[in-house]
């Protein structure tokens, strides 16, 4: 099978590292301009113990250059470039299986677009919200399981509200199978930050939601500081520092005793996206969200931030600027 990484920045190398643990024959193409990128993962795949599945990895300077059909394809580009590279590839190929990173299109009209497009060409996608991979996750979505409401609450500084709050909105679909968003945005500050990322801005302050009866709060400071996730369901109620690994439990069950306990969550992308292919190559289907599934998540969350940012610059934005 062939495969493509478009864009090799940082996440896009971490997916190329995870394909060098495919247990099925295959053969890799990337496409990135910059000669900085290819270097990097060049590197990075060559750390990694040799594979014999892997049949060989082409780096290409354009999409122009790339097989004529592509089994999967991995978009990892910014947001602001996104729209455009899809539709160059649709020109140059034939696409099966896509794999998307968020924020998926900074513009409200990409988002329908793109729902036609692929529902046409018969192009199947999914969006990288890699938490509904992490396997704590899924256990306690067991735990939640048939909960009234959960009240979900992330507290932090400095964590990329902009950036990142789709990932933990994703994350609260995916404990409630609910996709319904709505969203309050009078509590964010009226500062508009400007990203690390060159070209894009933040956002700081409070972002608040509801999704069906399920309810949530963001709140992040300017400053550096401990992102933790507080989530408080009918019957449990979970504490998370994701990045120590600490996690603070309280059920109903146990009189509502608190325990502490500590394991690792986070799962690096480079052990992650060899799953997703090998999923979707066996079954058709992989454990990360439907493209038009993240749709209904996306549009309302760049709406919301775009009338924001419209509203303290005084200026009409023809995106949300966001990545």
């Amino acid at each position: 099978m062939k495969i493509a990484i478009i864009g090799v920045g940082q996440l896009g190398s971490r997916h190329l590292q995870a394909l060098s643990r495919l247990n099925f024959s295959a053969e890799i193409e990337v496409v990135d301009s910059s000669e900085v990128s290819i270097k990097i993962a060049k590197k990075r795949f060559a750390e990694l113990p040799r594979n014999p599945h892997i049949l060989g990895v082409k780096y290409l300077s354009s999409i122009a250059e790339l097989s004529k059909s592509l089994d999967f394809t991995i978009i990892a580009t910014n947001a602001d470039v996104r729209a455009s590279i899809i539709r160059e590839l649709i020109k140059f190929c034939n696409l099966k299986y896509v794999l998307l990173e968020k924020v998926l299109f900074q513009k409200h009209d990409e988002y329908v677009e793109f729902l036609e497009i692929f529902e046409n060409r018969q192009i199947s996608a999914w969006v990288n919200h890699p938490r509904r991979q992490y396997p704590f996750y899924r256990e306690l979505r067991k735990w939640v399981s048939g909960s009234e409401k959960i009240s979900y609450h992330i507290q932090g500084g400095a964590w990329g509200l902009g950036c990142n709050g789709l990932h933990f909105i994703d994350h609260l679909a995916f404990l409630t199978g609910v996709t319904e968003l709505e969203l309050d945005s009078d509590d964010l500050d009226s500062t508009i930050m400007t990203s690390k990322r060159a070209g894009f801005v933040e956002f700081s302050g409070t972002l608040r939601g509801r999704m069906g009866k399920n309810t949530f709060t963001f709140f992040c400071s300017k400053s550096v500081a401990p992102m933790i996730i507080s989530i408080y369901a009918d019957k449990i109620n979970v504490v998370i520092d994701e990045s120590s690994g600490w996690i603070r439990i309280a059920s109903k069950e146990g009189g509502w005793i608190w325990h502490e306990r500590t394991e690792p969550i986070v799962c690096l992308q480079s052990e992650l996206t060899n799953r997703v292919i090998e999923d979707v190559m066996e079954t058709g289907n992989c454990e990360l969200p439907s493209y038009a599934d993240s749709v209904k998540l996306h549009r309302p969350f760049i709406n919301c931030l775009k009338s924001h940012l419209e509203s303290m610059q005084g200026l009409d934005y023809v995106s949300c600027p966001i990545t």
